[in-house]
Parts: C-alpha cells; structure tokens; sequence
C-alpha cells in the first residue's frame, strides 16, 4: 500500500495509542476461482451446516463423503472428487463398530479417514473443542510425515503390490500436489467433519450470536489456510417452526458464518429417500438439490450405506413445501417469531430500525413481533429523538 494510502487509512490517535485500518486495494488482491470438493454443495475452504432432523441420515451422508475424499470417488453427475484425506469428529458414533463399517461399506480407504473426539493435553485427554484448530494443523503435520512414509515402505516392496490409492490424481481442480522425483506430495486434508457441532462448544451458549461468532471464527480461518470444507453438522430445532432458513439448532450464526448450508428432509414419496437443498448458497448460481437412498452394503447387510443419486432435485418446490408445512397451524407463526426475536437480542438491546429492517428482511409481521414481545416480555426504551430500543427481559437469579 502506497504511503499516500496508508496515511487515508490511518485513525486519529487516541488515548490507548494510534490505530490503523488493515485494508487493501482490489487492485492488489489476485483473484480466485472457488473450489468445490462437491460442484455446488461442498466448496473448499469454506464452512457448510448440514442440518436435519434426527434419525434422517445425516451421519450416513457425511460418512458416504469422507468416502469420496479418500478415494477421489466420482460424483453421481460424472464429477471428480478431490482425493485427500477426511477427519470425521463425532461424538455420537464409535470407530469400530459404526464408522469405520459406514466408511468401508460406502467404498471408503479406511487409512485416509480420521476419527476423533479428544485432545492429548499434556499428555492427558480432553474434550475437543472448536477453538482447538492447533491441533488439526498438527495432524496435517502428522499426516504428511506419516504419508511419506507409507510411500517408501510402498517403494520398498518393489511395487509389488501398489496401493491403487496411492497413484497420483487426473488434473485436481484443487490444486496440483506438485509430486516429483525428489518430492513426495501426499494428499492433502481436503474435509473436516463435525458432527454434531453443538457437542464441540466447550459449554458456550449456543444460542448466543457473540459467542458462536467468536467460536466459528478460527475454524473459518482454519478451512481458508488449509483449504479444507469444514462441515458443521446440526439438528433443527424442535417442534418444526418457522422458515427452513432459520431451523438449524441454536443461533442464526451458525447459518450466518456457513457460506453454504444444507438442509435434509425426507422424500415424501419414498421413506428410504432423501433430499439436500441448499437453503443458503452465497458462492454458486447453482440452487439445484441433490437426493440419496438409504441402502445396505450387500456384503455387510447390516450397515446402512448412503447411495448417491444423479440429476438435480428442485429446492424451491422442496423448501415451499417445507414452509407451508412449517406455516400451516397459526401458533406456529408466533413461535417462530419468539425464537427470531430472542436471537435477535441475545447479545443485548438493539434499536428498534435494525429489528424493523431483520422483520422485513425476513418477511415477518409487524402484528406477530407485538403478540412475540408480549408473550416474552421484550423491554422497551425511548432515546435520544424517540428512538425505540428493544430488549429481553431480566432473567431472574
């Protein structure tokens, strides 16, 4: 930045010392293309909620991607996966008896997969916690060396028996791993799943928008640095109320920081199917959904396998019908706003504009945000030139 530059973008001082804006000129930042692990659901180095009501499969379909990763699997379209390495951190299903089956039953490489769900501290464990991206860029680290190594032991037996897994990749829309004579390139972290997200927050408050901001911020800065699609897997909330937009369990944060987010629902048509539309998509013209099958392994019946269907579901017709369904019964509607209205001031009073200019954003009522502050008992305030303010109720002790 030019001195003339950086002297515009410098703040007053003040008493805590001088300040200065961080900023660049789009003249001086190189542009790129987005990268899709998955063309139009899963982009590269970007976060993405997938959520859904339990019990729909949504463990099964990350299971069924973590598969893809680690193969460079091809989509149902014709589309190749980046192949890498996934880590799954659940803190739901066990490694032995559910996710490595899942894995190796949807055609996954078991050796390119992580499990986890604790931190060795000290050399004691832990819970993992969004916060613990450290940790991760140490498995990176890990994985490299533990890559290369396979690598020689591989070029030890003579080629005898090459790991098909091991064999470099058609042109990688990601990025060439640059695999030479003297450099081996092992393949890179490509997915991080977490699943589910609200069991990883280390006692935050869920619904509190400061609070998952502050916890989403680092995996952000993670998935850019490394590349990886992180995908944040959550339930919605119960009872079934209000627009798809804003069902995903706990703050509108959590959809807020995503720049895609998913939705699963069952097919009306077929209790084994199911659809994921994109009810949040900043990063693609493409808004088509996709749909699965629940299905068994024919060698292992008893694990359930995810299969990938072709073609494109239509999302509009899908999330029409979910609001209407959502919509249909009139108390609903003052639910839904209850949840908005408590989100919307959960980190403290708001003046009455912002409120106004999220209602009609989010085309809610006027009447309706009345009967929701009544109900919970929003506090009201006069400023300076009448301005309102808005805020929630004093919890008592």
């Amino acid at each position: 930045m030019s001195a003339d530059a950086t002297a515009s973008a410098s703040v007053s001082p003040t008493q805590h010392g001088p300040t200065q804006l961080n900023a660049r000129f789009l003249s001086d930042v190189r542009p790129t293309k987005v990268r899709w692990l998955w063309p139009g659901m899963l982009p590269a180095g970007k976060l993405v909620v997938l959520a859904g009501d339990p019990g729909q499969g949504k463990s099964l379909l990350a299971a069924k991607i973590c598969a893809q990763v680690s193969t460079g699997g091809r989509w149902p379209d014709g589309g190749k996966c980046p192949r890498g390495y996934a880590l799954f951190i659940s803190a739901e299903d066990d490694p032995a008896d559910t996710t490595l089956p899942r894995i190796m039953a949807a055609g996954g490489c078991p050796s390119r997969v992580g499990c986890a769900d604790m931190i060795d501290e000290n050399g004691r464990d832990r819970g993992f916690d969004l916060r613990d991206t450290q940790a991760i860029d140490q498995l990176i680290q890990t994985i490299k060396s533990t890559h290369r190594q396979r690598h020689e032991d591989w070029q030890a037996k003579q080629r005898r028996q090459a790991d098909p897994f091991d064999v470099e990749d058609d042109k990688d829309p990601t990025g060439p791993e640059q695999i030479g004579p003297n450099q081996i390139g092992p393949p890179k972290l490509r997915l991080i799943v977490i699943d589910p997200v609200s069991a990883f927050m280390s006692g935050s408050d869920g619904h509190s928008n400061a609070e998952v901001r502050g916890m989403l911020k680092p995996l952000a800065e993670l998935a850019t640095r490394t590349g990886a699609c992180v995908v944040l897997i959550t339930h919605l909330s119960k009872g079934g109320t209000g627009k798809a937009v804003y069902r995903s369990m706990g703050s509108l944060a959590f959809m807020a920081a995503a720049r895609v987010g998913l939705l699963l629902t069952k097919s009306p048509d077929d209790e084994r199917r199911r659809l994921i539309v994109p009810v949040k998509n900043n990063l693609s013209g493409d808004q088509a959904g996709r749909a699965y099958t629940l299905t068994t392994n024919p060698t292992d019946p008893d694990t359930p396998v995810a299969l990938l269907e072709p073609g494109e579901v239509d999302a509009s017709h899908v999330l029409r019908r979910l609001d209407h369904e959502a919509f249909e019964d009139g108390p609903t509607k003052l639910e839904e706003m209850i949840d908005f209205v408590r989100d919307k001031l959960a980190d403290g009073e708001i003046p009455g504009r912002v409120m106004h200019l999220a209602l009609g954003e989010a085309g809610m009522s006027m009447a309706t945000f009345r009967r929701a502050c009544g109900t919970i008992g929003v506090r009201t305030r006069r400023g300076e030139g009448r301005q309102c303010f808005y805020s929630l109720p004093v919890e008592p002790d």
